[in-house]
């Protein structure tokens, strides 16, 4: 496994995000709160070569609904995104969320937007901005039965009908490592957003749906940046069904019961 940063790269990774965060201030943009630097930076857990800096643009309010605001905010994100492609020698991965995301609805009870909460509440850094994070609801496991829900539609949508068979491995590694996180956090309440802590953790605390080896072989190799032979990857994508299938049902028989 590649090791953390070293402090000359801690203090270059620090300048691209300052860099960034004078640049997004140059826009003038009223919609932007806030911007903070989520994951593996401040959780000090960055390798080099593997992660990005995840930097969360907290927009002002609530999603516009009329399609000029729409437009406009689009418009902002896109040049956002184009700013985060410039950056050097790392890469920065911006992601968009609005104020009332962070609070529950008042309709469902739920945070529809559990993981960022539970992200910037736990592991961030404040690059530009104002917004005190003792706004930000406190995410709670059936919180994450929904995010589960909506990230299981996303995947299948991403790599459609013989997506285990087709998808890049690269891919499918990462997101049996997602759901592996999910299910710590809904089965376990356990948070985990160290990718290189996520399948240990998983051994130590669901050991009643046991990891299939060629699973566990081939999320170490790709932690470790290391090829994953054909059989093996074969193996891999021969297993993953099933074991995805047992992690939903056992997070699903979680859930606790509604009041």
């Amino acid at each position: 496994m590649s090791n953390p940063m070293s402090a000359a790269e801690h203090s270059a990774a620090w300048q691209e995000l300052q860099g960034f965060a004078r640049t997004l201030q140059e826009f003038t943009a009223p919609q932007i709160r806030a911007a903070f630097v989520i994951g593996s930076f401040p959780g000090g857990y960055f390798r080099p070569g593997q992660s990005d800096l995840d930097v969360v643009i907290i927009f002002a309010g609530s999603p516009p609904t009329d399609e000029p605001t729409c437009q406009q905010h689009q418009a902002l994100r896109q040049a956002i995104k184009e700013l985060a492609s410039k950056a050097s020698p790392y890469e920065i991965e911006p992601m968009f969320i609005y104020e009332s995301e962070l609070k529950r609805d008042p309709h469902s009870g739920l945070l529809p937007r559990a993981d960022f909460a539970s992200r910037l509440l736990l592991q961030s850094q404040l690059l530009m901005g104002e917004f005190d994070l003792q706004q930000v609801d406190q995410p709670l496991p059936e919180d994450f039965i929904y995010v589960l829900q909506r990230y299981l539609e996303y995947y299948q949508h991403k790599i459609g009908p013989d997506g285990f068979d087709q998808a890049p491995l690269s891919d499918l590694v990462k997101h049996v490592l997602t759901l592996m996180r999910y299910a710590l956090i809904i089965c376990r309440q356990h948070v985990q957003y160290n990718k290189f802590a996520v399948l240990q953790d998983y051994l130590r605390l669901i050991p009643e749906l046991p990891l299939p080896d060629s699973i566990k072989r081939a999320i170490e190799k790709s932690l470790q940046s290391e090829p994953i032979e054909p059989d093996l990857a074969a193996a891999f994508r021969q297993e993953l069904p099933a074991f995805q299938q047992a992690l939903i049902d056992a997070m699903l028989r979680a859930k606790p019961e509604s009041h």
